[in-house]
């Protein structure tokens, strides 16, 4: 258990200094891009985490304006279970009556939470064959005082589609570890994504660079 604490420590360390959010799988269909109408960003996240959901669509949608898409959150656009009466085609009529042409989910697909205790001297006792030497030093360890470290991680994934072909283009699961906050993650997580759709040419030309 206090070696499980201690590596958990360096990690909180380690990510506190990089990007707390990484791929761990992707795929796509390597079908030819196609100019891109107006993409939807639409999460799909349980109902007690609404602020991630509204969190994770706005930065992942204005990393897409960034690079020159015209992209838009649902949150701005729909209540979270306006799709969930619809049937498919019904579904995907009002997506495309409003302008969209594909549709880039964000899943949670899970969270774990992880509580440690860091105990306030890691050192090891010094070898001392005197009796009290011994004492002082291990007791000095046990009673300073320690504390508790949280370690939480969400685990993403994120699918692609065109609209008129109803075809799934590019899909990719990644993992947050232990993030700062909801718009560090959130804007890691945009950035993370956008950036690997482009390198796999998912994405082809905005409509209005035509």
């Amino acid at each position: 258990m206090k070696t499980s604490a201690i590596w958990v420590l360096i990690t909180l360390l380690l990510s506190s200094c990089g990007p707390s959010t990484y791929l761990t799988n992707t795929w796509h269909s390597g079908q030819p891009a196609t100019p891109q109408k107006r993409i939807v960003v639409l999460a799909l996240v349980d109902n007690t985490n609404q602020p991630l959901r509204a969190g994770m669509e706005q930065q992942l949608a204005a990393e897409l304006k960034t690079a020159g898409f015209d992209a838009v959150c649902a949150c701005d656009e729909y209540d979270p279970r306006t799709f969930d009466n619809l049937t498919p085609d019904q579904a995907v009529a009002r997506l495309k009556s409003a302008g969209a042409g594909s549709v880039l989910t964000v899943v949670m697909l899970g969270k774990s939470q992880r509580q440690f205790y860091i105990a306030g001297d890691q050192k090891n006792p010094e070898h001392d064959n005197r009796f009290f030497g011994y004492y002082k030093t291990v007791a000095e360890r046990i009673y300073s005082p320690g504390y508790y470290v949280n370690d939480t991680r969400y685990f993403w994934e994120s699918n692609f589609y065109n609209l008129d072909s109803n075809a799934l283009l590019y899909t990719a699961r990644s993992k947050s570890a232990d993030p700062v906050s909801i718009e560090k993650m959130g804007n890691e997580y945009g950035k993370m994504i956008v950036k690997d759709m482009i390198k796999n040419q998912v994405l082809g030309l905005p409509v209005k660079a035509f």
